[in-house]
């Protein structure tokens, strides 16, 4: 172990923690009464100190007014100044001829002092031809073993403090005109403590340790001070491997690559190819998760691995759980989908023609797809994705996972991605309720297995009195929940995963006379069933992400919570809102509004050199940035609003860390 490490007076950091608790035990002591006894003179000094009990005393080394100079007494600092020092455990002691400034001694703990044999307690100033002596006394200091185990039980740890046999010695200073005497330990003693035999018997015994002890560990702990070293470590257990899902299908959209081997006419709208697979297609494949092996702290107790993250995927519609739940399957043709842990395939319908008053509306659990237009007063709501080849004129168009319009888009409402606030707040209203409809199914097929009912077969009640019987009893307010949550149809529409169909059968079950109708448990079982379903669906719908993407937009409304993109037309007098950005490539935005929660306005133009007002939102962070700006138009980025009063050219909007509004410029992209 090396030496301590020294301060620029050759003091270890162990002296000078001494020397600053003796000074401020001195601090308390010291005033006005030393600086009148320096000015005093020597006084009579017939008091006899007592000799120590222990230690030995030191006398002064030159006391007269011309004794030897001290060691750095040619610095600025104490040239011309009387001064004294300790070195080699030896007070010295300087008076500069002519001064009338004395030095001045303080006795620090385990230090005793005298001066012409009279003992000092607090302050004394040394005169010419006094005679100082000095005693250190000891320090009881027995050897303090410790151990420490962390939290998890796998380190041991083991500390020796103290064991110098008490004795201390007077400390070397530098000059001064005023000194505080220190003792510190004398390190020129053995260390008396235990051996390390004895720690291996103490960790042993007192700190249970039961794995092999690391003895050069202990020998340098031993022939140290105060110093703290790991002596024993368990062995920790394996990594555990966690599972996971491995999908064997594409669910994204993929892009067509145009080649130059292409010999018809490329159509650039119509590069997607929407994937699609047929009923018995495995989709996935779940590898469950293996724990690690079992390891053991120092006490020698068997540590356990870390329990693994076993991998969830549930079935929904179109798919179905096989080989002891290790791989899902598809039950029917369709388009794969994933939302969250919910696999899925989406089956696609297709309208061959408009959506008109002739065909009524398209209410649809998947993928639409609708080969002509949809009018005036019609609405096309899916699942999945809607993909329109024509146009939307005075209709509603909602698509969970996306909307694609081919032609313009006037009068219309499109919506993507359902609305994610009404999602959460039927979540909140449908849990409860789907909780209490559980409990019920499960009293009903308690009180059926119950041996009165089972003896009594031609007296046996139909399921439909049980289930009255159980409402009453134990679920009084069910009946209530499902009359609320029939009367939210208005909004089962915003999100349609078929909740309007489950809430009639539900209501037409529970709320009176319905129960009295049954004859079997079957339909309510049914219901609940679909209930849960919707339930995960829109659970999903809170997260997902899904895109519009049109060619032109006039007097319309268009919600999406992920991107909007205008393709090559432009947007008037439109209130357009998206979640992570909306882009116009070549168009105009003139009137109306577009808001972004979080992400990129991109547009080309927007406004009109007539100043038609025009509003750019994006909600909490993002950018704004258009090829050309007219005035009139306001930029709005996380709260900071600006309002453009000139033609700006070029111009991106962003915001500093500080939250405000900073403009710049931007290169435009190549063309395409």
């Amino acid at each position: 172990m090396g030496e301590p490490a020294q301060s620029e007076w050759g003091l270890t950091q162990e002296e000078l923690q001494a020397l600053r608790e003796a000074f401020a035990d001195v601090s308390e002591r010291e005033g006005a009464p030393r600086d009148r006894e320096a000015e005093r003179g020597p006084q009579d000094r017939s008091g006899q100190g007592e000799a120590g009990r222990r230690g030995a005393a030191r006398p002064v080394s030159g006391h007269s007014e011309q004794a030897e100079a001290a060691p750095g007494a040619g610095g600025a600092p104490l040239a011309g100044m009387s001064r004294v020092w300790v070195e080699g455990g030896e007070i010295r002691v300087h008076h500069e001829p002519g001064t009338r400034r004395h030095p001045v001694l303080h006795p620090g703990p385990y230090v005793r002092l005298w001066v012409n044999d009279e003992p000092v307690v607090d302050t004394r100033a040394i005169f010419p031809g006094d005679e100082v002596r000095v005693e250190v006394g000891q320090e009881e200091q027995p050897v303090e073993v410790q151990h420490r185990v962390t939290p998890d039980g796998m380190h041991c740890f083991l500390s020796l403090k103290g064991g110098r046999s008490g004795r201390l010695r007077l400390m070397d200073q530098p000059p001064a005109q005023e000194l505080t005497l220190v003792a510190v330990p004398d390190r020129s003693v053995p260390r008396s403590g235990p051996s390390v035999k004895d720690l291996v018997t103490y960790l042993q015994e007192e700190a249970g340790v039961r794995v092999p002890i690391d003895q050069d560990a202990l020998q340098r702990l031993v022939a140290g001070l105060e110093e703290e070293l790991e002596v024993a470590a368990g062995t920790p257990p394996g990594e555990s491997e966690d599972g996971r899902v491995e999908y064997l299908v594409p669910f994204s959209v993929e892009r067509v690559e145009v080649t130059d081997e292409m010999t018809d006419a490329v159509d650039y709208l119509d590069l997607q190819r929407i994937p699609t697979v047929t009923a018995g297609t495995t989709l996935a494949l779940i590898s469950a998760g293996r724990r690690g092996t079992p390891g053991s702290d120092v006490h020698g107790q068997v540590v356990e691995a870390r329990e693994p993250h076993q991998p969830v995927l549930r079935p929904g519609p179109g798919t179905r759980m096989v080989d002891d739940g290790r791989a899902v399957v598809a039950t029917q043709a369709g388009r794969p989908a994933v939302q969250g842990d919910l696999l899925m395939v989406l089956p696609t319908y297709t309208v061959q023609g408009d959506v008109d008053v002739e065909s009524g509306h398209v209410r649809f659990d998947g993928d639409v797809v609708v080969l002509g237009s949809v009018n005036e007063g019609t609405k096309v709501v899916a699942g999945g994705r809607v993909t329109v080849a024509g146009s939307a004129s005075g209709a509603t168009v909602r698509g969970r996972l996306g909307v694609r319009v081919s032609g313009g888009v006037v009068g219309s409402t499109l919506a993507a991605g359902g609305l994610a606030a009404t999602a959460r707040a039927l979540v909140a209203e449908i849990n409860p309720m789907l909780l209490a409809l559980e409990r019920l199914l499960a009293s009903v097929h308690y009180l059926k297995q119950q041996p009165a009912y089972q003896s009594g077969r031609s007296r046996r009640p139909p399921d439909g009195v049980l289930i009255k019987r159980m409402v009453e009893m134990k679920f009084r307010d069910l009946p209530g929940l499902v009359e609320q949550f029939h009367g939210r149809s208005e909004a089962f529409d915003e999100v349609d995963v078929g909740l309007e169909d489950v809430a009639a059968l539900l209501h037409k079950l529970l709320v009176a006379p319905g129960p009295m109708l049954l004859q079997e448990i079957d339909p309510l079982e049914e219901a609940i069933q679909q209930l849960r379903v919707a339930a995960y669906r829109l659970e999903a719908d809170a997260a997902t992400s899904a895109d519009i993407t049109v060619q032109h937009v006039q007097n319309a409304k268009l919600h999406a919570s992920g991107r909007i993109t205008i393709r090559k037309g432009s947007i008037f007098n439109s209130e357009v809102l998206a979640g992570t950005g909306i882009t116009v490539h070549r168009g105009v935005v003139r009137g109306g509004s577009l808001q972004v929660f979080r992400g990129e306005i991109s547009l080309d133009e927007v406004g009109s050199p007539s100043g038609t007002r025009t509003c750019l939102e994006v909600v909490e962070g993002g950018s704004v940035q258009a090829r050309l700006l007219h005035p009139n138009v306001v930029v709005e980025i996380a709260g900071r609003r600006f309002v453009a009063d000139t033609l700006l050219r070029q111009v991106r909007f962003t915001t500093t860390q500080d939250g405000e509004l900073k403009q710049g410029v931007f290169r435009t992209p190549p063309p395409e």
